[in-house]
């Protein structure tokens, strides 16, 4: 709290002197500079916020502010003109929020609707709220249209398609144009989330705008269910338009290193370790190493399937979604700077001795495949009897340098995924580290042992073959 009070000030300063500048935004090109109405950064706070290295914009002793799920204690704020957002007015709010007790409908934000004698409860100006759900969060937007002529206002509520975990630390942020119903856009972790209008559902009217303060952490009558327990850090309000692509590369996230070290992983194998306790119920990477839960080994970096899982009962399970597979091995390679090629179904790192090398993205949102052909144009095509990437695998490639001495290779996926609310079945496709070696143009699958796989159709089919048959033995 004694940070807000002191960079208040300083923030409405710099928005009169931008509103005040007759020659901002002449310039067609001029990219929008947003500056916040309001800012919360909890310098002062003591308990540790999203920091460096897994958040590289965060210094590493940034500070979070943690609130108790007490509405008597949340943060509020008394009303001041800044506050209100009205007709035509464009209102944006984010915050880096961690939240693993949430429950019910907690506000991070919200103007009104504190259930005063003054102003009641049905003027709530905007709100930025969670609604707990199986999988993690959803982000939400409410306001209260102006009570007009013969026709009382209503309450009219959004909430995301997409959910934000609840374990970790994540960005969201959501903007808004009253009046305009189809301008509400809403963002988890830097990607874009469409979502659903209820309640009163979606309106031009002008929302309610009164007197009433702005609380951090509670709303609708400082109420235990719609108070929020876990932290918060970076949050702020702004007023018109943004820059939606800066918003949104604020999150920034690295995965830790993966915990396994080369005394772990058996001479001449790739140790294949399948983690599911611990793992979140999103799209998103684990901010702690989840529990290994199976181990096995293979030949080659080649994966396709992975063995059933049983339950206590002796009967078929369901694996988590999603689950993290890693497979780890020590290969040399000669001396040479060689080509190295990372395909996979979901999001994977590797890694080659602690350095990250490759990546792949998480599935896109549309998964439908009705794509234009001319997407095809954009597979990497490394040979002359190189194999295309098969349907739904992501890839990229790399130069890197043999040194003729064992180099440790770890590579981390997550399998299966979400669309929405919606769950994609765990499968990994055709995931695969495959090399060239220097001055070739032929690929094979990389290996720590002796064994010898080309990386094309014909021998990707026999390969393929071998390890079907492999898992139909194992599975029954």
């Amino acid at each position: 709290m004694t940070r807000s009070a002191l960079i208040i000030p300083l923030l409405f300063t710099t928005t009169a002197l931008a509103q005040n500048d007759s020659s901002a935004g002449n310039d067609a090109s001029d990219k929008v500079v947003a500056v916040p109405v309001m800012q919360w950064r909890f310098d002062d706070a003591k308990e540790p916020g999203p920091r460096a290295p897994m958040h590289p914009g965060f210094p590493k002793d940034n500070t979070a502010m943690r609130f108790i799920g007490d509405g008597k204690k949340a943060l509020k704020v008394a009303d001041r003109p800044e506050l209100r957002f009205g007709l035509h007015d464009t209102i944006t709010m984010e915050a880096w929020v961690m939240a693993p007790g949430a429950s019910g409908v907690p506000y991070l934000i919200g103007k009104g609707r504190l259930g005063t004698k003054e102003f009641g409860d049905r003027n709530q100006n905007y709100a930025l709220r969670l609604q707990t759900v199986k999988g993690g969060a959803q982000i939400g937007f409410l306001f209260y249209s102006a009570d007009e002529p013969g026709r009382k206002g209503d309450g009219h509520r959004w909430w995301s398609n997409n959910t934000m975990p609840l374990q970790g630390w994540h960005h969201i942020a959501l903007s808004y144009t009253f009046g305009k119903p189809e301008s509400i856009k809403g963002y988890i972790d830097g990607s874009p989330t469409d979502g659903v209008w209820d309640a009163g559902g979606a309106t031009d009217r002008a929302p309610v705008t009164d007197g009433d303060a702005l609380v951090l952490g509670s709303g609708y009558n400082l109420t235990a269910p719609h108070s929020f327990e876990g932290w918060l850090d970076e949050v702020a309000i702004y007023r018109g338009p943004i820059d939606i692509e800066a918003l949104k590369s604020k999150y920034q996230f690295v995965q830790p290193p993966p915990p396994i070290a080369k005394k772990d992983v058996p001479a001449g194998r790739v140790l294949v370790q399948l983690a599911e306790e611990g793992m979140p119920d999103a799209n998103a990477w684990p901010n702690e190493p989840p529990k290994v839960g199976e181990t096995y080994t293979e030949d080659v970096f080649g994966f396709l399937d992975v063995p059933q899982k049983y339950v206590e009962t002796g009967v078929r399970g369901d694996r988590h979604i999603p689950f993290l597979f890693r497979a780890a091995a020590s290969v040399t390679f000669p001396k040479g700077r060689h080509r190295l090629l990372l395909r996979a179904r979901g999001a994977t790192n590797l890694h080659i001795d602690g350095k990250t090398v490759l990546t792949t993205p998480f599935p896109p949102s549309d998964s439908s495949g009705h794509h234009l052909v001319a997407e095809q144009n954009e597979y990497l095509n490394l040979g002359p009897d190189f194999r295309f990437a098969p349907p739904g695998n992501r890839e990229s490639w790399c130069e890197f340098e043999g040194t003729g001495k064992p180099q440790f290779f770890v590579l981390e996926t997550l399998v299966g995924s979400y669309i929405g609310k919606n769950i994609r079945r765990p499968e990994l496709g055709e995931t695969v580290v495959a090399w060239s070696k220097q001055g070739t143009e032929t690929w094979q699958l990389v290996t720590p042992g002796k064994r010898v796989v080309p990386y094309n159709d014909a021998a990707w089919a026999e390969y393929e073959k071998e390890r079907n048959a492999h898992y139909d033995v194992i599975n029954t």
